[in-house]
């Protein structure tokens, strides 16, 4: 049986020289790996064309040496925030980057309430629009949104879609998925939800979520499919 998933602990030590030999064996096989983002390396880069690739610890510095990937999760909700400092230093060092469909952002902090209005309005928005120049393959963002006391989910949808409005440019499609995080957090019922998302509609093919849907023109030439996504 071939291996298709590999899975590193965040914690784990590994040498170097095991992982990239590791690397080399398993480039025709695998096609879903996380590892944590300090074990990229330009054997890593070079060995695999993934489906999915989760970086964890990205937080720490941007990611470097990136392989091929259809889709790639990191845990760094301000990657657009650095995103001129990722083109000018790393571009040469992971040009698949710019190639890659689909993109998750997991991380606590991706709420405006928690990220602050003043970065929410003034930065987010701008460099948001520069970084898809750069991410022109992609059909779709998604960002996992912890559900969690003090979090005001009503404010949260309306604030990313006056945010799509105002995008230049925008992928496709745009994603909240908000997850059960905090236990102590009263979860809403379906008909709770059907109201935080009046003005949408709800899809019932989706079956692991409570999904619902509407476009949105951006502040530019396209339009993008806003889906809300709940725990069931």
């Amino acid at each position: 049986m071939e291996l298709q998933s590999l899975s590193i602990a965040a914690n784990l030590y590994i040498p170097v020289t095991f992982l990239d030999k590791l690397f080399t064996n398993l480039s025709s096989t695998l096609k879903n790996v996380t590892i944590p983002n300090r074990w990229l390396s330009s054997t890593f880069r070079d060995a695999f064309n993934l489906d999915s690739l989760t970086i964890l610890n990205a937080s720490e510095h941007l990611p470097m040496f990136c392989c091929k990937t259809k889709s790639l999760t990191i845990d760094n909700m301000k990657l657009f925030l650095k995103h001129d400092v990722f083109v000018a230093r790393r571009r040469k060092l992971s040009p698949a980057l710019s190639l890659i469909n689909q993109l998750n952002l997991d991380h606590y902090q991706v709420s405006p309430e928690q990220l602050g209005e003043t970065y929410w309005n003034e930065v987010l928005r701008n460099e948001f629009s520069e970084a898809m120049k750069y991410f022109s393959l992609i059909e779709s963002i998604k960002y996992n949104i912890p559900m969690t006391v003090g979090i005001d989910i009503r404010k949260t949808i309306a604030s990313y879609n006056e945010f799509i409005k105002e995008a230049v440019k925008i992928p496709p499609k745009f994603v909240l998925s908000f997850y059960k995080f905090n236990l102590m957090f009263t979860f809403p019922t379906f008909d709770e939800y059907k109201q935080l998302c009046e003005g949408f509609e709800y899809d019932e093919s989706i079956k692991n979520c409570y999904c619902f849907c509407k476009n949105v023109q951006s502040g530019g030439s396209e339009s993008t499919l806003l889906e809300i996504q709940f725990p069931k």
